[in-house]
């Protein structure tokens, strides 16, 4: 609050003025400029209320400031006589602080407006899409491009208030329609499901998006390959030619079930050589296991990493930090060898992951209980394992075959001696 010192008495009670010190009233004035202030007392507090400049209002004059002082009186008294009643202002803040509310009111329902006007498209191009490039999303591109092939043409003229789920179940059969995976359309469900949510973050719309009440696609994105050991005899030798790196993390994988990510994050202070086990921390699963490295490959594999590496990491980047992604080389190896040829479905090529897959399908066949392959491979449900289970049943056949040969699989019962 300014100071009160330099202020000048007017002729009417409670008004004071305060003088510029090179400023006129107006260009052809002689008077200086003067702040008009009107200072009360209300309930025993001295109340300062600042009106303005007579060079920025011409009414602010004596007379006007007097009339003004009136006003914040009567009004105090209409509060004190209205307590129920919103109430009037007695002082400059109070309209100052009313005349900000109203702004802000104001504000808020042009925003309003122009919020319910605005359509998927507009939000999309100009607040998603952007917000993904700036955090250096490496799935911004292939959100693009899938917004513009399939969703665009659908919701980009639609608000947000106009969209129903029919419109979502349209870009579904459209989708379908040309032969796109059920994978694909589930993607298209959480692109839009993502930019609805952001939109109710950013207050756009307050509605829930219309994703849940539409059936989701059904995706069965199992892979069924596993490589063989005459393919393993192809792939290794031609991943070591061509990086070590990967040709050990395919062994691991192979003989252990770990995922590409969970290598690659793995540490050398969660490696024990000597107990062979390896600590896999923070796994797709959420959670943290221990795999058993015992297979001799693998730990001839692992001493000599270990006195090659001066990495934190057991598979390092050629920088010696975490490797970012799947080395292209696994796929050019795979590719070279023609092990993906003719086959268009995706779950049936080979890719890292087969190596998991043929881990658990090797267990599988050599007869090796379902829960155990369940701990192996940190599964959080066994219907997550069944999946591995038609491998089984030969076993299983060949298990009766055996018990149905012996003909003393039925014990007898000695009849105990009879009395005299």
């Amino acid at each position: 609050m300014a100071s009160t010192n330099d202020l000048v008495k007017s002729g009417v009670k409670g008004i004071f003025y305060r003088e510029h010190p090179k400023r006129k009233e107006s260009p052809n004035a002689v008077r200086k400029d003067r702040q008009w202030i009107v200072i009360q007392k209300v309930d025993g507090k001295r109340i300062v209320s600042t009106l303005g400049w007579s060079s920025d209002n011409p009414s602010w004059t004596e007379l006007k400031a007097g009339v003004k002082a009136a006003e914040y009186k009567d009004n105090h008294r209409w509060n004190k006589a209205n307590p129920d009643q919103l109430p009037r202002p007695i002082c400059k803040q109070d309209e100052d602080d009313a005349a900000q509310r109203l702004c802000e009111k104001l504000e808020r329902e042009r925003k309003a407006v122009e919020h319910k006007n605005t359509t998927f498209g507009q939000f999309f191009a100009k607040r998603y899409l952007p917000l993904q490039y700036d955090n250096g999303k490496k799935s911004a591109s292939k959100e693009e491009q899938l917004y513009r092939s399939h969703i665009a043409p659908v919701l980009k003229k639609f608000s947000f208030a106009e969209i129903k789920p029919l419109h979502v179940e349209k870009i579904s059969k459209k989708m379908k329609d040309k032969g796109l995976a059920p994978r694909t359309i589930a993607y298209a469900h959480s692109l839009i499901r993502q930019v609805w949510n952001l939109a109710i973050v950013d207050g756009i719309t307050s509605d829930q998006h219309p994703i849940g009440q539409v059936k989701r696609p059904k995706i069965n994105n199992k892979r069924e390959r596993f490589i063989t050991e005459d393919e393993e005899a192809l792939l290794l030798p031609a991943l070591k030619a061509r990086s070590t790196t990967m040709h050990d993390m395919t062994i691991i994988s192979l003989d252990t079930g770990a995922r590409w990510g969970e290598l690659a994050n793995l540490t050398w202070q969660n490696v024990d050589l000597k107990a062979q086990t390896a600590r896999l921390m923070d796994t797709k699963a959420g959670d943290n296991r221990t795999i058993h490295t015992t297979t001799q490959r693998v730990m001839k594999m692992l001493d000599r990493r270990k006195h090659e590496s001066d990495s934190p990491y057991v598979f390092p980047a050629r920088d010696g930090n975490k490797q970012k992604q799947v080395n292209v080389v696994f796929l050019r190896t795979v590719r070279d060898l023609g092990l993906n040829d003719g086959i268009d479905d995706d779950r049936k090529k080979v890719c890292f992951h087969t190596m998991r897959h043929t881990f658990a399908s090797r267990l599988a066949m050599a007869g090796v209980p379902l829960y155990t392959i369940k701990t192996a491979m940190g599964h959080h449900s066994i219907i997550m394992t069944e999946r591995y289970a038609h491998l089984m049943p030969d076993t299983l056949r060949e298990a009766m075959a055996e018990l149905e040969k012996k003909p003393d699989n039925v014990i007898e019962l000695k009849k105990s001696a009879q009395k005299p």
